[in-house]
This record gives structure tokens, C-alpha cells and sequence, in this order.
């Protein structure tokens, strides 16, 4: 016998549902046709039952054991479910032997094949899914995974792309996209990329979210807090975009608009360690409102203990209050909880350096550049501790290495020029200094404030002069 879903049928089972798992108790039969099979595949599969969805795929194989859409279907459940070679068995041995070309059991070849390691193996047989595929979009964006797999990011941006092109609200292809533009330092392309498809797309939520993230990459913090408030005003449960505007608001110490954003997310997610470590950081900077932030701060150690950002935090706000003792031992906490965040390293170096520990604070300013090189100011930071303690050839050392990671970065030569001149290596320093000051005249302003004994340097004035 048969059962029809009923059309309105909410989060309860239906009595269609309950017959079928009580004939599974009972090892009764039950029969299913292909529109049945379609709406139960969807039940079990949208509530992440995946053993019973594969145990609907057996009962209709036994009743339709040739219906390549009920085997191709039992294949992809044992992707998911990580039994690849029995996907394999069966589309080698049945399915690709009655129909070769099928787009959808190529792809779950292709699928299994890079799960077990066999990337290369796929990415030949992904081309060929795409004649006739129903779904053009799908099979572009398993090909950029492939591509991905073996390390092949350009490749794989390509394929991501194309992706998009037949399907612009492929939200998972457009997260992949994302992260491979961020990692090949591609945030300008992927912005245009964006706002191409923003354009086709306008109330897609997630396109918004990541041109705001793309302009918070490109520093331009103003249009990416526009780009998150559509976002959420397109899907006013898309926490995450209120967070990051919040986030940009705090870049911007504008703090009572972060604050306004982090309770929002609250709201919308209920009680969560990162937004209330996010209003403490905000309630940190504001003059008076130390027991507030100190408030936030123990409200996310109380939702979890491990929660390392808010050890973090902690230790940032007791520095701010010159209490570096405190600040160390807090930040330590942080560190010992998640010891590859280059960041709580860096603020570990700063809390040394303000106790005087100078030694302690090389090393962890040392760690925090080998976790993350590409960090600037850790560079000039570290670099700060050597000068101070009179060691100009360790600080000039530190800045020659940042300029291989900032070639064309005016602050990093202004810097490295500043050392240079002030242990009178004049040539040398005159020679960055003229790098630097082509590259940003109005920042000489600030280094002649950090150091002020430059003024009196006959030839930094006419440098200055020059380019004026």
C-alpha cells in the first residue's frame, strides 16, 4: 500500500512516514513508486536522516532495481555518508554500465573519486558530466573543488566563476569563491565580481555579505557597513552580517552603532560568546564604561569558559588600564587555548613591552610573525622593541625582512629610513626616505612626530621640499 505527503505537511511525520518506518521495524514490505520515493528522499534528507533516506533508496531498488534516478540517488547517500567505495562499486558496476554519459552519476564518481584521494582521476571525468547536465552550475563548481584538492587555485577560481555565471545564488560555489580570492590577495577582483552580480541578483543576500567583506578587505569600512545593512535588511535573520557590520562599526569606533549590532545579533541567535565578547571590546573604549565591558567579558566566560576571545579581550582592556601583570596573565589564558592566533601573540608582545620585559616581548612578537607574516604592524611593532633598546642593527634586520613582504608599503620604508638615519647610515637612509615619501608625502608628517630628531636632517628637509 501507498501513501500520499500531505501538501501542508509541517515538522511533524505525516502517517505516510510512520507506516514506512513501522514496516522497517516490523521487516514488512512497503511500496513505493517514483513520486513517493522523490518526496521521502526529500523528508529524511532535509532533516539529515541519511541512514533511513538510504534506506528508502534499498526498498525502491528492490522494487525498481534498473531506475537509474533511485540508484544514482543511493549513490550520492553513500558519499555522504563516507562509504565511497560502495558509491563506486555501484556506478562502476551498474549504473555507468546501463548509461554511460549520465551527468549525475559521473558526478558522484567524480565526487567519490577526490574523497578518496584520486583528484586527478575525477577532474577527468567532471568535463564529461557536463554534456547534458541538467544542473551546468553544480557540476562548475565540483570541478573548482577538484581544483582545490590539488592546489590548482587559479583553475579553481575559474571553474567557481562559471559556476556563478549559470547560477549567481549558488551561495555555497560563492563562499568558495570568496575564500580563494581572499587567500590569493584578489579582494579588488572579487569586488567587481560581486557587484556584477549584485546587479542580476539584487536581493541576494549573500552576494551583499560578501561585497561588504570584500570592502572591509579593501579598507573602504563605509561601503562595506552599506553592503552588510543590505544584507540583513534583505534577510533579517542573517546574523552574521549584522555581526560583521558591528565588527566595521567597532574598525570605525563608532561604538554605540556596534554595540546596537551585537545585541541585534542576540536577539537573533539568543545568548552567544562572540557578540558579548564584541560589546565588551566596544564598552572597553568607552571612557566610564569599564564595569560594563569587564561585565561582557564574564558574561561570555560564563557561556564558555574555553571561549578564548573573551581571555583575550580581557587581557586588552587591563592593558589599556596600564595593569600589565593582569593583561599577561589573561592574555597567557588566551594563548593557552588557542596557540596558533598570531593576534593574541602580538598582544602578548605589546603587554611585555609595557612591563618592561623586553626579551619575552621579541619572542612572542617573533611567534606572532611566524603564524602571520602578513601582518604589518607586528613587523613595525617588533621592530620597535630592538630600536628602543639601542639594537639599530636587529631592528634594521626586522624591517629589510618586512619590506620582502610590503615591497611597495611607504610605512615600512619611512620606518626602515628612520633607523637607517638615526645610526647614521645617511646614504642609505636618504635613499629609502626618498622611496617612501614618493610613495606617501603626507605620512613623513607622522614619522617626523615619532621622531623628531629627523627634523634637524639637512637632507630629510630637502627631500621634503622636493616633493612638496
Amino acid at each position: 500500500m501507498s501513501y500520499e505527503f500531505d501538501s501542508g505537511e509541517g515538522e511533524e511525520k505525516t502517517i505516510w512516514i510512520q507506516q514506512f518506518e513501522e514496516s522497517l521495524r516490523q521487516g514488512s514490505s512497503f511500496y513505493i513508486d517514483l513520486n513517493a520515493f522523490e518526496k521521502m528522499l526529500e523528508y529524511y534528507q532535509g532533516r539529515g536522516k541519511f541512514q533511513l533516506a538510504l534506506k528508502v533508496c534499498e526498498m525502491a531498488q528492490e522494487q525498481m532495481p534498473f531506475d537509474v534516478e533511485v540508484l544514482v540517488a543511493k549513490a550520492s547517500l553513500l558519499n555522504q555518508l563516507n562509504r565511497q567505495e560502495e558509491a563506486l562499486e555501484l556506478l562502476d558496476g551498474k549504473i555507468l554500465c546501463m548509461h554511460p554519459n549520465d551527468s549525475n552519476a559521473l558526478l558522484e564518481k567524480a565526487s567519490a573519486l577526490i574523497e578518496i584521494g584520486k583528484t586527478e582521476e575525477a577532474l577527468n571525468i567532471l568535463p564529461k558530466a557536463l554534456d547534458g547536465a541538467d544542473d551546468r552550475s553544480e557540476v562548475h563548481y565540483r570541478v573548482g573543488i577538484a581544483y582545490l584538492q590539488v592546489e590548482k587555485t587559479e583553475l579553481a577560481i575559474r571553474e567557481l566563476k562559471k559556476s556563478l555565471q549559470h547560477n549567481p545564488v549558488n551561495d555555497i560555489a560563492l563562499m568558495e569563491l570568496s575564500i580563494c580570492l581572499e587567500e590569493t590577495d584578489r579582494d579588488g577582483e572579487g569586488l567587481e565580481f560581486y557587484k556584477r552580480y549584485v546587479d542580476e541578483k539584487p536581493y541576494s543576500a549573500n552576494i551583499w555579505y560578501n561585497m561588504g567583506f570584500a570592502y572591509n578587505k579593501l579598507e573602504q569600512h563605509e561601503k562595506a557597513i552599506q553592503a552588510y545593512e543590505y544584507a540583513y535588511l534583505i534577510d533579517e535573520q542573517f546574523s552574521s552580517a549584522l555581526f560583521n557590520k558591528g565588527k566595521t562599526h567597532l574598525e570605525l569606533e563608532q561604538m554605540q552603532e556596534a554595540i546596537d549590532c551585537f545585541r541585534g545579533v542576540l536577539k537573533i541567535e539568543g545568548p552567544c560568546p562572540d557578540s558579548y565578547t564584541q560589546i565588551g571590546a566596544a564598552y572597553s573604549q568607552v571612557k566610564g564604561h569599564e564595569k560594563q565591558a569587564l561585565h561582557f567579558y564574564q558574561t561570555a566566560l560564563q557561556e564558555n569558559p574555553k571561549h578564548s576571545e573573551a581571555w583575550f579581550g580581557m587581557g586588552c582592556h587591563y592593558l589599556r588600564e596600564n595593569k600589565t601583570e593582569k593583561a599577561i596573565k589573561l592574555i597567557q589564558k588566551a594563548i593557552e587555548l588557542k596557540k596558533d592566533d598570531a593576534n593574541y601573540w602580538k598582544g602578548l608582545g605589546q603587554a611585555y613591552y609595557l612591563s618592561a620585559k623586553f626579551q619575552k616581548s621579541i619572542e612572542a612578537y617573533e611567534e606572532a610573525v611566524v603564524l602571520e607574516p602578513r601582518e604589518q604592524s607586528t613587523w613595525l611593532e617588533w621592530s620597535h622593541v630592538y630600536f628602543e633598546q639601542k639594537k639599530f642593527n636587529s631592528a634594521i634586520d626586522i624591517m629589510q625582512e618586512a619590506l620582502d613582504e610590503f615591497p611597495m608599503s611607504a610605512r615600512c620604508l619611512f620606518k626602515l629610513a628612520a633607523y637607517m638615519l638615526l645610526s647614521e647610515k645617511t646614504d642609505e637612509g636618504l635613499s629609502l626616505f626618498r622611496q617612501a615619501i614618493h610613495l606617501d608625502f603626507e605620512l613623513h608628517h607622522e614619522v617626523l612626530v615619532h621622531y623628531p630628531s629627523l627634523q634637524a636632517n639637512e637632507g630629510v628637509q630637502a627631500l621634503i621640499e622636493e616633493f612638496k
